[in-house]
């Protein structure tokens, strides 16, 4: 996977978890599901921001927001559904068409002095490389968002490589035994734009342990894994 993204989401999330206290997961948040949600526009932000604009990066010559650091909400963050929310009253700045149906709730991060709720984005049931970080204080508060959505997707989800196919090519890339089987997913980066892809795994301790085949090509994508010093 693209290192520079993978260091920046992580970067952000790591700043965040320095900066505030701690929010818990309790109960009384909005629903997923919900009425129609107002759209923020950067100028309610700037203005939720105490008139200060925030602190924005955008992905490599593009217009989509990758990370956020600043107040960007006035909704207080309790839960996951009220994170939800809040991304719902950003979808329109980050180009999310449909975030109930999109996006999945996969973990909160609680920190010694922050708190991260994590939604993992899917395509036609199909798990992406997309992810949203929605990060608050200790009062709910939002401070930072970490994003790499992918928008604009509309492709064949039906593999023209087979998961084995994929795991022979992704073998000459990485040494080790495969972890588990290879799974289906669209992966996107600035090179490469989305493609359905294997993700496909090593247990090794060597770079490259995680590749991604192009399901359709057999091309190889990306790899990643730990860097050797």
């Amino acid at each position: 996977m693209n290192r520079k993204i993978i260091t920046l989401t992580a970067a952000v999330i790591a700043a965040g978890l320095a900066v505030c206290s701690c929010s818990s997961d309790s109960g009384s948040g909005k629903s997923s599901a919900k009425e129609t949600v107002s759209q923020l526009s950067m100028d309610d932000i700037k203005g939720i921001n105490g008139g200060a604009e925030p602190e924005i990066q955008y992905y490599y010559g593009t217009e989509t927001i990758s990370t956020l650091q600043g107040k960007y909400s006035d909704t207080k963050v309790k839960d996951k559904d009220d994170a939800l929310y809040v991304i719902k009253e950003l979808s329109g700045l980050l180009n999310i068409k449909d975030p109930d149906t999109e996006l999945r709730f996969s973990t909160h991060n609680p920190g010694a002095k922050s708190s991260a709720y994590v939604f993992d984005q899917f395509y036609k049931e199909l798990p992406t490389s997309g992810r949203i970080s929605v990060i608050v204080d200790n009062e709910g508060n939002t401070f930072a968002l970490s994003n790499s959505y992918i928008s604009g997707l509309d492709m064949d989800t039906e593999p023209s490589l087979s998961a084995e196919a994929a795991a022979e090519k992704a073998k000459n890339k990485a040494k080790g035994e495969l972890k588990g089987e290879p799974e289906l997913m669209v992966y996107s980066d600035v090179e490469n734009g989305a493609k359905l892809a294997w993700h496909v795994s090593f247990r090794s301790s060597s770079y490259p342990n995680e590749v991604w085949v192009d399901a359709m090509s057999g091309g190889i994508l990306s790899e990643d894994g730990p860097i050797d010093d």
